[in-house]
């Protein structure tokens, strides 16, 4: 009876194995999407996070997601990014009614040296889209942004942070890279300055992306403090595209990305 538990226990042994080396080779990993959903996913993650090797100098990056179209704090967020001299080393994704219904708002980002992200057009859950429509969502969005910028989008944050596989297979095709945060302020919650600034200045490390809305109702007190008390650490501000690779790297389980070179 030993012997025979024993080859029991032994078989269904190699049967685990033989599943974990399975799961290992097609990159099979499990993503978070929206707050309490997740999906089986058997392709890259989004970037969530930039391997700290990867930057000189302590670096984060710094988004807002441009959604509320009757939001007058736009051009005030602008202007204390220009106070700040920090304009040029900011990503904002937009959608694509917002571009629609301020043009002059987006081409004075453009040419105050914002870095453009694409957010969608209409800010649905993707994950709940069959491809036609994902690929329209995406694709009427860049060819808006390009007529400004006359640069081919790279970046792409999906609303609600909801990524499947069809998503990112969708952006593979594309040529784009899909962008999340690992350092969410929850500035929508109607949380203080302080606290939105007080998330920044004690979660962000070297490679962090933070996300912030631009409807926050304190998004303005924010702002300044956590930019002066990161610059004194000795972090800089810098765009997606300076930091993030193109090529030659992985992403890890947490969402991080790392180089192979």
């Amino acid at each position: 009876q030993v012997t025979i538990l024993i080859n029991y226990i032994t078989e269904h042994i190699k049967s685990l194995l033989f599943i974990i080396l399975f799961i290992n080779n097609i990159r099979t990993k499990f993503q978070r999407i929206g707050r309490n959903k997740f999906v089986f996913h058997t392709v890259e993650f989004a970037i969530k996070s930039i391997s700290d090797g990867l930057a000189v100098q302590m670096s984060v990056i710094a988004s807002f997601n441009i959604v509320f179209i009757q939001c007058v704090q736009n051009m005030s967020i602008l202007q204390i990014l220009v106070n700040c001299r920090i304009v040029q080393k900011y990503n904002f994704f937009l959608v694509g009614f917002w571009i629609d219904k301020y043009p002059e708002e987006t081409k004075y980002l453009v040419e105050h040296g914002i870095e453009i992200g694409n957010h969608s057009d209409s800010h649905p859950d993707l994950t709940q889209k069959g491809k036609k429509v994902v690929e329209r969502e995406i694709i009427s969005v860049n060819d808006r942004i390009e007529k400004f910028t006359n640069q081919k989008v790279q970046f792409f944050r999906a609303p609600f942070g909801a990524y499947n596989n069809q998503l990112m297979e969708i952006l593979e095709d594309l040529n784009m890279q899909g962008i999340q945060w690992d350092v969410d302020t929850l500035d929508w919650k109607g949380i203080s300055g302080k606290d939105i600034a007080n998330k920044v200045i004690n979660k962000a490390k070297n490679g962090s992306i933070v996300l912030q809305h631009n409807n926050s109702d304190h998004i303005l007190e924010a702002l300044p403090i956590y930019l002066e008390e990161m610059t004194r650490q000795g972090y800089k501000f810098v765009t997606l595209s300076e930091l993030v690779l193109k090529d030659n790297y992985k992403i890890d389980s947490s969402g991080k990305q790392i180089s192979l070179g």
